[in-house]
C-alpha cells in the first residue's frame, strides 16, 4: 500500500513537472504526511483539525507529498510552518507538487480536501484519454 502511494505521487509529479526536473532515485523518495499521522497534543494540528477530520484526511492523497527520504525523518510531527521552513531551508529536491503545497501559510481541512480533489481529477483526466 505504501509503495503504491509512492508510485501514484511520483506519477503526479511527472504530470506536473516542467520536463527539466530531475527526480531522485525511487528508493531515495519518501511519502510525507503534511498533517502528521500522530500529531502532538500541543500542536496546531489538534487545534485546526478535529479528531474526525484527522482520521478522515490523514491518509488522503491531498495530504501526501513526495520528498527525499533523508528530509522526511526531520519533518515528523512538526506544525505546518515549521515543516515548510525545514523543507526549504536545506534546498532538498523540490517537486512541483511540493512547491504548490509549500506556497500556503496554513494547512486546513478545506485546503487539504481541495488539493485532494485536484489531484484525483488530474489522475482521472490523464487516464481518460
Amino acid at each position: 500500500r505504501k509503495r503504491f502511494g509512492k508510485y501514484i505521487l511520483l506519477l503526479l509529479e511527472y504530470l506536473m513537472h516542467d520536463h527539466n526536473t530531475v527526480f531522485p532515485e525511487f528508493e531515495k523518495l519518501s511519502v510525507e504526511h503534511i498533517l502528521p499521522q500522530n500529531p502532538s497534543i500541543k500542536s496546531q494540528w489538534v487545534k485546526i483539525f478535529s479528531d474526525n477530520e484527522r482520521i478522515q484526511h490523514t491518509h488522503n492523497l491531498g495530504n501526501l507529498l513526495l520528498i527525499s527520504r533523508s528530509k522526511n525523518s526531520s519533518l515528523s510531527r512538526k506544525d505546518f510552518l515549521e515543516k515548510k521552513d525545514t523543507y526549504f531551508s536545506a534546498s532538498v529536491s523540490v517537486f512541483p507538487n511540493s512547491v504548490r503545497v509549500m506556497k500556503h501559510n496554513e494547512w486546513t481541512p478545506i485546503l487539504l480536501q481541495k488539493r485532494h480533489d485536484e489531484l484525483v481529477d488530474k489522475l482521472i483526466k490523464h487516464y481518460s484519454y
